[in-house]
């Protein structure tokens, strides 16, 4: 966009240093309530980041419009910035890339009203007590991202999700599931979904009891995902710097299983997180974070990698975790698409390999506990007995605890050989079975 680069050289021409960033959202979404179409909704966004370097401090000021009096705004704010000697993307790379899903594409929120009516009565046709509640939606992003040392990037990008939250409420007893998605690969196969919903609403309808103990438990995808949020706190760049990671010193240090190897990797191109260049204008890579059981590498920002003296992993993103992405936030650690590499089991053997133990599926407050440590603890929401490799019916007011590091070096009894995309696809990995967990009833 020429008004993007025009500003950008009035910037650079009164600055040691210039970069500017420009997001673009716009988002459509139909929502179900209680069985009923409740809204259809569509929003759009735009704006602005601009960071300079004046007098050797980084100033950082947005705005929603596209005008040149950002940069006064933004310089005069450099007065009481960081004096951070990290630099600006300088690499002289023009990149212009497309991640747009024609199918996503030529989806018309409309037309998604049918759907989610037949979604409903399939569901209420097990059970008509069972309320149910959809959310459809479809999002498109385009990013600008231009520096004074000469990085110029753009791209495009569609997401489509769908989630699902059922209730059934009967004397004494709430039963409720969630099932989502927002990766491409399960874009047009909510029937899956569905089934799979059904099958956890038919097992889950007998509650069951388990004593304490330590028992073997599976977890599916997303309680993987939550188990693996601690991990990536502990190799987060900064608490690296600051040393308040149990991860700081162990770098080529044996920390987990020798079979377990984990990524970040930006360049799945099925993940909502998906991009060429994080929103510093580095390169995305695969980036190694442990190969083998050995600790590899640090998820990092342009920042942080020069304290700590090593290359930027690309993971400097404008978001956080309660709003998502916003050209409002200053650039930060954040993790793209979590992966592991899979296992030599299918799913339906690792749970047949349980004599007795719980099949976890959802455990929201799991990071409860002193993470910063690896420990962890939370409630089972949505989770299973297993005995003789079947499920007999559904726990409640189980709680599961242990600790991370522990788990995945002691502990992990196989993997599925087949990886998943979580809810959120901030993950793709597979079920994980573990020995010895905690189980609190």
């Amino acid at each position: 966009m020429e008004c993007l680069e025009k500003i950008l050289d009035k910037s650079s021409s009164v600055t040691e240093e210039s970069e500017l960033f420009y997001l673009k959202n716009s988002s459509e979404k139909l929502e179900f309530e209680a069985n009923e179409l409740q809204s259809m909704t569509g929003k759009e966004s735009e704006g602005t980041g601009l960071r300079v370097r004046k007098d050797g401090k980084i100033g950082f000021i947005t705005s929603s419009r596209i005008e040149e009096d950002i940069i006064e705004k933004a310089i005069l704010s450099a007065e009481f910035g960081d004096d951070s000697t990290f630099s600006f993307s300088g690499k002289h790379e023009n990149f212009s890339s497309d991640y747009i899903d024609r199918n996503i594409d030529n989806i018309n929120i409309d037309t998604l009203v049918s759907r989610g009516e037949d979604i409903i009565k399939e569901i209420r046709s097990f059970d008509k007590k069972i309320n149910v509640n959809i959310t459809f939606e479809k999002r498109v992003e385009e990013v600008h991202l231009l520096t004074s040392g000469g990085f110029m990037g753009h791209y495009k990008k569609n997401h489509y999700s769908m989630f699902v939250r059922t209730e059934f409420t009967r004397e004494n007893d709430i039963f409720e599931i969630w099932k989502g998605f927002s990766d491409r690969e399960t874009a047009g196969k909510e029937e899956r979904l569905v089934s799979e919903l059904l099958f956890d609403i038919k097992h889950g309808m007998s509650v069951v009891k388990i004593q304490n103990g330590k028992y073997p438990v599976l977890f599916s995808p997303d309680v993987v995902e939550e188990l693996l949020s601690i991990f990536v706190t502990g190799v987060d760049g900064n608490r690296i710097y600051r040393k308040t990671s149990p991860l700081y010193s162990k770098l080529g240090q044996e920390i987990f299983n020798e079979t377990i190897s984990i990524y970040d990797d930006p360049s799945i191109k099925g993940g909502a997180n998906s991009c060429p260049f994080d929103d510093e204008g580095v390169v995305s890579q695969k980036t190694p974070l442990v190969e083998k059981g050995i600790l590899k590498g640090f998820l990092l920002d342009l920042k942080n990698s020069v304290k700590l003296n090593m290359p930027s992993s690309g993971n400097g993103f404008r978001k956080n975790w309660i709003t998502g992405r916003s050209y409002e936030y200053y650039p930060s650690i954040n993790p793209s698409c979590i992966t592991i590499n899979p296992g030599s089991s299918s799913y339906e053997e690792l749970l047949s390999s349980m004599k007795e133990g719980i099949f976890v599926k959802s455990v929201p407050d799991l990071c409860m506990g002193n993470i910063q440590n690896g420990d962890f603890a939370g409630t089972v929401i949505h989770g299973f007995k297993v005995e003789q490799g079947n499920i007999s019916g559904r726990i409640k007011n189980t709680v599961i605890s242990g600790n991370l590091y522990n788990l995945l070096k002691n502990q992990l009894l196989g993997m599925s050989k087949d990886l998943y995309y979580s809810i959120s696809s901030g993950a793709r990995v597979p079920y994980m079975l573990f020995r010895d967990v905690e189980v609190t009833s």
